[in-house]
């Protein structure tokens, strides 16, 4: 069975801990005081955020300016994330030699994915499915696993009433790099969509005899349902070593574990470990590594086969074009097609506020192909706009049960 394709952007964990003492940061969030007053432990550093290497380069390259109230650190105004892990990253990658203070920039990028890992993983109710499964079957344990199942369920009441009602040839593509999904497929019991995962972890599986073009998968194995972060997650990290099998193939770490990836080695080559978030922005790719390039090939071929696109608070940036091409791929022929052809694409499904933004939604007829789905697809492809959650799981989720 071809199965529907759920896409989750960063609104959609925003949406479901937006009654937490500090939501799911959206990119333009992480610089604001109140997330750097929770969030930046100085012992862990030995040294507050405004003497940091990072606050430096806030201050110096984006106009941001930090002062101290007592404990607290004031801040005049925010910054998007994404494009100062994209300024550190290109320095790192491209600029090395422009500036003789280059241990302050390569510094303050490692204290940004600190920062931006610590963050995400202490949102409220988070609960890594690694640390659930490793609890043993013992009455205390027992007892603690059902309790964090129904911790993550109450926390998370918008992805639980959608994920729990998915089936098992359903995907679940993610570009956000928290816990929220991981924690509601656990809870539902939906373990499958991790053994696929460890699947794709696992450097040392045989392929299928007779697999095409996608890794270790057969066109059988398509037809299953798949749980994919696209990029990456805080309880992942890569070698270090460009050179090591891990740099291709990530650890999994529980929520433990998954605290402090920085003090962990490699368990092939004993070099440094860096958490798996895939550089931002116009540098997003998929070629990164050998398990971004197995989940792209397996996401592009989902949504070439689906019955359904539910798309969940992802804003379609301009700049993320590999994430773009992917949608593009939908279209799943590129010559025209006849009516009555097999094209599996019945509706896409767009839920976000933007909905009433023509630009927007021109965007995403653009990228689908549908202001000419019957040339594409053969048939008409029906969209649906939903500006909130709440009403996309009353009038369409329950008609589906």
């Amino acid at each position: 069975m071809p199965g529907r394709v759920f896409i989750l952007g960063a609104g959609a964990s925003r949406e479901d801990t937006k009654h937490a003492k500090l939501p799911m940061p959206l990119a333009n969030d992480f610089f604001l005081a109140e997330y750097i007053n929770e969030h930046w432990h100085s012992p862990d550093y030995g040294y507050t955020f405004a003497e940091s290497n990072l606050a430096s380069i806030l201050s110096r390259y984006f106009g941001l300016q930090f002062a101290i109230d007592g404990e607290k650190v004031l801040s005049n105004k925010s910054v998007n994330i994404e494009e100062v892990l994209t300024f550190l990253d290109n320095y790192e990658n491209v600029y090395l030699a422009t500036n003789y203070q280059k241990d302050i920039f390569i510094k303050a990028k490692q204290e940004l994915l600190s920062f931006i890992h610590y963050v995400i993983l202490n949102t409220p109710a988070h609960c890594s499915p690694e640390f659930v499964h490793r609890l043993s079957n013992n009455k205390s344990d027992g007892a603690l696993k059902k309790k964090q199942i129904r911790r993550a369920i109450a926390a998370f009441r918008m992805h639980n009433a959608i994920l729990s009602n998915i089936k098992r040839e359903d995907s679940v593509i993610s570009f956000n790099w928290d816990l929220i999904v991981d924690s509601i497929l656990w809870a539902n019991k939906k373990e499958h969509y991790f053994h696929m995962r460890d699947q794709l972890l696992n450097p040392f599986i045989i392929a299928h005899r007779g697999a095409p073009d996608f890794g270790y998968f057969s066109a059988d194995d398509l037809h299953q349902g798949y749980f994919l972060k696209l990029h990456g997650s805080v309880n992942m990290a890569c070698c270090t070593n460009r050179d090591c099998l891990r740099h291709q193939f990530p650890i999994l770490f529980d929520e433990f574990e998954a605290e402090t990836p920085s003090l962990q080695q490699c368990n092939i080559c004993f070099s440094p470990l860096e958490v798996l978030i895939l550089p931002p922005l116009v540098n997003k790719t998929y070629r990164s590594n050998r398990f971004f390039r197995l989940q792209a090939g397996l996401a592009a071929s989902k949504l070439n086969i689906a019955t359904e696109i539910i798309v969940l608070g992802y804003s379609f940036p301009v700049f993320d074009f590999e994430a773009n091409s992917l949608m593009r791929l939908a279209r799943l022929n590129p010559k025209e097609e006849e009516a009555g052809s097999e094209d599996f694409l019945e509706r896409i499904i767009i839920v976000n506020p933007q909905v009433t933004n023509r630009r927007y939604i021109k965007r995403i007829t653009d990228l689908f192909g549908l202001s000419h789905s019957k040339r594409m697809h053969g048939h008409k492809v029906q969209l649906l706009l939903y500006k909130k959650i709440d009403d996309f799981i009353e009038n369409f989720m329950k008609g589906k049960k």
